[in-house]
């Protein structure tokens, strides 16, 4: 599939948190913007909630890319790895039950 190249301006803090966050997740940047733009234009929509209630949409962005990586068969098997305690990059990961807690926990 060709690809294409796309600049995009955030502040440096940002884009270091950003960074940090997507590597403890296994991610580049990259694969997780691509996640971003694969789930809007599969939802048609802001994969996360854009509100002024005071609701912090950092949240909202991590919840969305957990969400995202669940869906992924590929993602879910290398979590059950994880939990059968199978060596692998992905150390910050807690727990499987812990991850889909906070998920369901959002949907109430």
């Amino acid at each position: 599939m060709e690809t294409t190249n796309v600049t995009l301006r955030m502040e440096k803090g940002l884009k270091e948190d950003a960074d940090r966050l997507f590597s403890s997740l296994g991610l580049s940047f990259s694969t997780a913007v691509n996640l971003f733009v694969r789930k809007a234009l599969r939802t048609q929509s802001i994969p996360f909630t854009v509100s002024t209630s005071g609701v912090d949409t950092v949240d909202g962005a991590r919840l969305a890319l957990l969400e995202e990586l669940f869906a992924s068969p590929e993602t879910l098997g290398k979590l059950a790895a994880i939990g059968k305690g199978t060596p692998s990059s992905y150390g910050s990961v807690t727990s499987i039950e812990e991850a889909e807690q906070l998920i369901n926990s959002t949907r109430a």
